[in-house]
């Protein structure tokens, strides 16, 4: 079966900073992802930073771009979605099966809508802790950390309160942001 896409963008007017902004890529995935499940079959988990997965096999991802408008004069952030609506059949792209795309689309306008244009953010404390149910990873697994052109293998420990995994790397804690790594399953 051919994999079927939804794909989608949205923009919003920001009257806030980009240290705000990076501080709601993690929980506009919570975001997607709850909404995924409230409109399907389904139930998703999270990868760090933003992709949605589902037994394994990844579901869907999002990018945020901040881009200024020359004729408005004003920050706009750029939210790009991708789901996959049917399976390829391959063991690394699932799907959002029986997807009620139309209330997804509507559900999701709402919501990232309040979000992004609101500076209130989540509480960090509500995030972690609805994270640590949907994380794509388990503490205390061992993954891989792409990093700098380089790998390391460490122990995965969590996300922080600031949103950032942290892996156990040789007997230290490091912290990485988003855009800076990636992880995978050893």
């Amino acid at each position: 079966m051919k994999l079927s896409p939804l794909t989608c963008s949205f923009a919003f007017p920001i009257d806030y900073g980009l240290d705000v902004l990076l501080l709601k890529s993690i929980p506009v995935a919570l975001i997607v992802r709850n909404l995924l499940s409230k409109n399907s079959t389904q139930c998703f988990q999270i990868k760090w930073p933003n992709d949605i997965y589902n037994n394994g096999r990844k579901v869907s991802g999002c990018l945020i771009e901040v881009v200024r408008s020359k004729v408005l004069k004003k920050p706009f952030v750029v939210f790009g979605l991708g789901v996959n609506l049917a399976s390829d059949g391959s063991e690394v792209y699932g799907s959002a099966e029986n997807l009620d795309v139309v209330q997804f689309l509507n559900d999701l306008s709402k919501a990232l809508f309040n979000f992004f244009t609101s500076v209130e953010g989540l509480k960090a404390v509500d995030v972690v802790s609805e994270w640590e149910k949907y994380d794509y990873f388990s503490v205390g697994e061992k993954v891989c950390v792409y990093h700098s052109g380089s790998s390391k293998e460490g122990e995965y420990l969590g996300i922080n309160s600031l949103f950032q995994p942290e892996i156990r790397i040789g007997g230290a804690v490091v912290a990485f942001s988003t855009g800076q790594a990636s992880i995978r399953k050893v």
